[in-house]
């Protein structure tokens, strides 16, 4: 089957691209802000009042 050369591959929309990776750091984000130091907090030994 042959390719036409003037019918170009479409790729994903820079809309779309533009959401997922916006969401993509928004979620990295608040993984390293939020639930990392929750995490570690929960690990630390209390402090002596």
């Amino acid at each position: 089957m042959r390719r036409d050369p003037q019918k170009e591959e479409e790729g994903p929309r820079p809309v779309a691209v533009g959401i997922a990776l916006g969401l993509w750091i928004s979620l990295m984000i608040l993984l390293a802000f939020v639930l990392v130091p929750l995490l570690f907090s929960r690990c630390a030994p209390p402090v002596p009042s």
